[in-house]
């Protein structure tokens, strides 16, 4: 079975939601990375792209660099 990145994400918020928990802010955060990914005409997030979606936050938070975009982000773990 081969997944698109939209579909884990999907699964991924329903069995947080399953745990109980609320997970709106999560899955904006999500939403956000689908929509670049779509935009981008990419199917996987790699490290490049992940950096270039961070990028598009830096006139929020008044930096460019990836790194300070990444402290803003909210950690995802892989889905098993």
């Amino acid at each position: 079975m081969n997944l698109s990145v939209q579909q884990l994400m999907e699964r991924y918020v329903q069995s947080q939601r399953g745990l109980g928990r609320r997970y709106a802010g999560e899955e904006r955060v999500l939403l956000s990375v689908w929509h670049y990914l779509e935009a981008q005409g990419l199917t996987d997030l790699d490290q490049t792209g992940f950096d270039d979606w961070c990028r598009t936050f830096a006139h929020l938070i008044g930096h460019s660099t990836p790194a300070v975009g990444r402290a803003a982000m909210v950690p995802v773990p892989t889905p098993l």
